[in-house]
């Protein structure tokens, strides 16, 4: 049932009332929405960034891993080598 008992004056500041808490509220809705989407974009981006990191760095590290073993199988030959020519157990 409609209320008579308010003036049209009184039911238009009530109305712009709501309407100006209503702004200020989708302000700060739309300031805080802001923030959001700016975190969650830092976040995507570093995100971002360590993957095209790793997939830079995993093909270094793994070919300096290969240096590595193959380093380590030349020394081996190496030492083989050495022993083959120079045997501990023999008496010179």
């Amino acid at each position: 049932m409609v209320d008579l008992s308010q003036t049209s004056e009184a039911l238009t500041a009530e109305i712009q009332f709501i309407h100006d808490g209503l702004t200020l509220l989708h302000a700060d809705f739309a300031e805080e929405l802001g923030e959001l989407l700016e975190a969650a974009q830092e976040v995507y981006v570093r995100d971002e960034i360590a993957k095209g990191l790793t997939a830079v760095a995993t093909p270094g590290w793994d070919y300096r891993e290969g240096c590595d073993v193959r380093a380590d199988a030349e020394e081996d030959d190496g030492e083989d080598e050495y022993h083959y020519w120079f045997d501990d157990d023999e008496d010179y």
